[in-house]
């Protein structure tokens, strides 16, 4: 996917979004993503190079 153009990931995703199983299967909501940034800052702690905890924290959600 890096090597084609950004209309063609753009459509791609389009396309993707127009599909009801797709949307719903993205349709998860707040607590999943609470989940998910809860699961990545101990992996961000345990990380050898510099992570920036702080911007993980700052995309849960209120």
């Amino acid at each position: 996917m890096d090597a084609c153009p950004t209309w063609v990931v753009a459509a791609l995703l389009w396309l993707m979004s127009r599909n009801r199983g797709f949307r719903e299967l993205l349709a998860t909501g707040a607590s999943e993503c609470r989940a998910l940034i809860d699961s990545m800052i101990p992996a961000a702690l345990a990380a050898r190079g510099p992570v920036a905890v702080s911007e993980i924290e700052a995309m849960r959600p209120a």
